[in-house]
């Protein structure tokens, strides 16, 4: 089985509007060899400067009951359109988590799940 520090270094970015969440994401990742977190960003503008400007492998968005993190979904779709798109959910999210899948998510992964499932999801990926 391969795992993720046999593949090459997957380079991801980070979007929440949560430091919080976006520092305990940025934590997981670091311990693990073969993930880079290349940038982090809040949302909006700056999201997109940071994914245009690094070209990540993956990007994690937590919508966070924010129509506008759905919506920037399309938008690294059309930037940046080898990149993977996971979106993260809580369960009031649940029905944008939905809009993201019908519009170019690749994954919805509920909040409340371990990092565990984030790290599986992401060693499926680059496979």
């Amino acid at each position: 089985m391969t795992t993720l520090n046999q593949l090459p270094s997957i380079k991801v970015v980070i979007v929440s509007s949560n430091t919080f969440l976006r520092a305990g994401l940025h934590r997981t990742f670091d311990g693990h060899p073969g993930i880079e977190v290349v940038g982090e960003s809040h949302a909006g503008a700056s999201a997109r400067d940071l994914v245009q400007r690094k070209r990540p492998d993956l990007i994690v968005i937590d919508l966070d009951q924010d129509t506008k993190q759905v919506d920037i979904v399309t938008m690294f779709r059309q930037s940046v359109p080898n990149a993977r798109v996971v979106v993260l959910a809580g369960w009031a999210d649940m029905e944008l988590g939905r809009q993201a899948l019908e519009i170019g998510a690749d994954v919805i992964m509920m909040k409340c799940q371990p990092a565990s499932i984030l790290l599986a999801i992401l060693e499926s990926m680059a496979r």
